[in-house]
Order: C-alpha cells, then structure tokens, then sequence
C-alpha cells in the first residue's frame, strides 16, 4: 500500500514538472503536421527534445519514424509503447493560436496529442528508471494514414520480435474529457479496398440493345455487393461493411460507355469473415458480368487486420484507470468500431491493447475526426500521461 502510494506521489511530482512541456510539443508538432513518410521535421523536433534529456534516440524507424528503450539492464523482459507522427490532407479551420502553418496539412486525427503522451511517458519515466522492472520500447511511428501503413514497416524491421506486449492510444472526441474507453477483443474493423473496371461494348444510347452497357451492368454489380451483408452474415454475430465510395462511367448523354469503374472498401471483425467477403465481392461481380456479356478487372487490396484487444492487458488498464482515478473515469465500450488502425499489425507478434481517450468538454463544440474544425481539451493529455506511467511500471510489478 505504502509502495502504491509512494508511486502515486513520485509520478504526480515528475508529471507536475514537466506538463507545460508536454502541452507546447503537442502543439508545436499541430503547428508544423506532415503527410504520411514525410515526418522528418515531427521526428527530428522530438528527438531534439528527448535528446537534451539524455536519452538515445534510434532513427530511422520504418525510414522516419523513432525508437528509444528505457529500464532495466537485468531483465530481459519488454514491452512497448505506440503513437503514430503523421497528420491529414486537410485544411485547419479550428482558429486555434497554433493552427497549422503547413498549408492543406493538419493533426485531424489527434496523431499530435498520441506524440505528446508518449513523449511525455518517456520523459517522466526517464526520471523513475530505476524502479522499472523490465524495459519499455516507446515507438515513434510514422505513416498510419499511409494505405502501406508504418506499423507493418515497424513489425518487418524486427522492432518488436523481444516484446512480449505492446499498448496504443487514440483520442475520441465522443468520450467525454476524464474518461477512457476500453474494451476487450474487437475493438476497431479491418478495412481492404476493391476497385473494379466492368468492360463491355459501347454504343449509341438510343440503342442499349445494340451494347453491352457497363453502367447498368456495374449498377446490378453493385446492388449484388450490398446484398452480401442481410444475405450471408448475421447483423449481431458476424456485422460487416460494405461501401461502394466512387463510381465513374461514360462522357456524354448518348453514348453508352465501353467501360464503368466502381471502388469500395469492406470491414468486419473476424479473418474468416474478411476471407468471406472477399471472395463473395468477386464471386457476385463476376455474375453479374456473366449475366450480361460483360468481363470485368477485380483488384482488392488488402490493408489492416482487426484490432483485438488482449483481455488481460485490459484488466491492467481498468483497475489501473480505477485506481488513479476512480471508477467514474472507466469508460466500457459496448460496441466495436468500423474504423480502422494499422495498430492491428503488432498483434502479429505480441499480444495488444489499443485505448480510447476522451476529449470532449463540450459536445456542442466537438467535431469528429478527420474534421477541419477538430480539437481537443488538452487536459486529457497530461491526465494520459499519468495513467500510461502507471501502466507501464504496473505491468512489470
């Protein structure tokens, strides 16, 4: 109990000295954001800070990312600690004092805020080392948004092959401030993408009999595609999405085009059932092809498994949350989430566990994420900060 609280203290004090900093690199990273594997300047910024401190700074990470590794030189024990450097093709509308000053770039998705938890963890526990039992590897990842994400990157290079756990973090301007969601097993979708080509035979439009019309031939391609939903997955046991986000077909009122172009994405939550879709998608859009004299080009790329949450190191994080700040600060998530995050690639090697951080004040003035108008109330910031410092050295206890 005495060591429970002697902790407490020694975190209140260490987070107490550094807080302002860890709200000016949050908004110093906001101001300057960069495209996914362009973060040379985010990277080179928090290296230069972490550096003063005295900490080795590896560079280089899945080409700009970062990796530094803290604790003890008797245990070979380790696990790691993930945010993500890069921001959005956006222009910033918030008319926050720090705005973004890199035109049509902005921190849309709270990548700036992940960077300043984790930065300001290492920094804290920096100055506690010495009561780490084991070693912490805190990544600095690039490229999230990138459809090649910088966590495969991370997990190729051999980053975490000696960790045995890894955590993440992402703000949700649903939640409010003070609180965490978690949730165990499913906690966000994979997500593939499909773009098909339906080809056919142009012609006059007066005369469709006379063509094989690849719009009307795409059209039923994808009224098939949206029936795979009701009609081979349950809505409660297996739910899924399908979205059909583009389509482009001809140039002109009376001309009936050679070819129609349609794209889409599909998610659901279990490997299986990402195998199912796949095939079901190019099964249906092949039929209806058939049906009608068509041929068609089928490409899906696959992209981030599901997030599955590890149910253990979910039982850390809410006694943890309970603990340090009190059961009114635990948010259980009821549902999954049909977005995606490559986070989902590091549960290849260990097991995983992503937490959600609410930052909403105000719901009158929350915007959701990928919004030009999207912010935080930056007290969530350091509030994380003393959580995940307790976490991190709970683990090893």
């Amino acid at each position: 109990m005495q060591n429970s609280i002697n902790r407490k203290s020694a975190i209140a004090g260490e987070l107490e000295r550094i807080e302002d900093l860890i709200i000016d690199i949050r908004r110093h990273i906001h101001r300057f954001p960069e495209l996914s594997h362009n973060e040379h300047g985010t990277a080179a910024y928090i290296a230069g800070i972490l550096e003063k401190e005295g900490i080795e700074v590896q560079k280089g990470i899945a080409n700009t990312g970062l990796l530094v590794e803290l604790g003890s030189p008797t245990s070979s024990r380790k696990i790691a600690f993930r945010c993500d450097l890069d921001a959005l093709p956006l222009i910033e509308e918030t008319g926050a004092p720090y705005s973004s000053e890199n035109t049509g770039v902005m921190h849309a998705c709270g990548h700036d805020v992940h960077t300043a938890i984790v930065s300001g963890t290492l920094l804290l526990l920096n100055k506690m080392k010495n009561q780490l039992k084991g070693n912490i590897k805190f990544i600095f990842q690039p490229a999230e948004e990138a459809l090649s994400g910088g966590a495969e990157l991370v997990v190729k290079e051999g980053v975490i092959d000696d960790v045995e756990a890894i955590f993440g973090i992402h703000v949700d301007p649903s939640l409010r401030m003070g609180t965490f969601g978690i949730k165990d097993e499913a906690m966000m979708a994979s997500v593939d993408f499909f773009d098909i080509v339906v080809k056919g035979k142009g012609g006059h439009g007066a005369r469709p009999h006379d063509t094989i019309d690849t719009v009307f031939v795409a059209m039923q391609a994808v009224n098939a595609i949206y029936q795979i939903q009701g009609r081979h997955f349950s809505s409660l046991e297996n739910p899924t999405v399908i979205s059909v986000c583009s389509f482009h077909g001809g140039t002109a009122h009376n001309i009936i085009p050679e070819t129609c172009h349609f794209s889409g994405t599909f998610r659901t939550f279990a490997e299986e059932d990402r195998i199912k879709l796949r095939t079901l998608i190019e099964r249906v859009t092949k039929e209806m092809c058939g049906m009608y004299g068509a041929e068609c080009d089928i490409k899906i790329t696959p992209n981030a498994p599901p997030v599955i949450n590890d149910p253990a190191l979910g039982r850390l994080i809410e006694a943890t949350i309970r603990d340090v700040f009190g059961e009114t600060s635990i948010e259980k998530l009821k549902y999954p989430m049909t977005a995606s995050e490559d986070f989902a690639y590091y549960r290849e090697k260990c097991p995983i566990y992503f937490l959600r951080i609410g930052v909403c004040s105000a719901p009158e003035n929350s915007h959701p994420l990928h919004n030009s108008k999207f912010n935080i109330d930056e007290r969530a910031i350091n509030r994380t900060v003393e959580l995940m410092s307790h976490v991190l050295l709970r683990y090893f206890d």
